[in-house]
């Protein structure tokens, strides 16, 4: 079972998870890929991290009807175990630190 696979599991979070290589063959450009893979699920909408602005093309996108998305993402704090807090560790270290209760601290929910 992949690690992600794995921890959405010890989560909760019973999203479905897809291997690109398994579903079907798509083209080796990064964008080409990407926009057949969001076609191959019916959608118009492609959730992009930040970093994504200094290299896709999203003209390539547009042209072919998906709208692109940037995560502004904000890390939360949370107390880790050992010295400061050191962010953008992996949902491994939440879950080291959390337990249980780490579903919550991602959703953003107090208590």
């Amino acid at each position: 079972m992949p690690i992600t696979s794995k921890c959405g599991s010890l989560l909760h979070a019973d999203s479905q998870i897809y291997v690109a290589s398994e579903i079907g063959s798509f083209p080796e450009d990064p964008d080409d890929r990407l926009i057949a893979i969001t076609k191959h699920f019916g959608a118009d909408t492609y959730l992009a991290g930040s970093g994504g602005k200094g290299y896709m093309d999203i003209d390539k996108y547009e042209t072919n009807g998906i709208r692109v998305l940037f995560q502004d993402f904000r890390h939360p704090e949370y107390k880790q175990l050992y010295g400061a807090f050191e962010p953008f560790m992996s949902a491994v270290d939440l879950m080291f630190n959390y337990g249980k209760e780490s579903l919550k601290m991602i959703r953003g929910v107090d208590g």
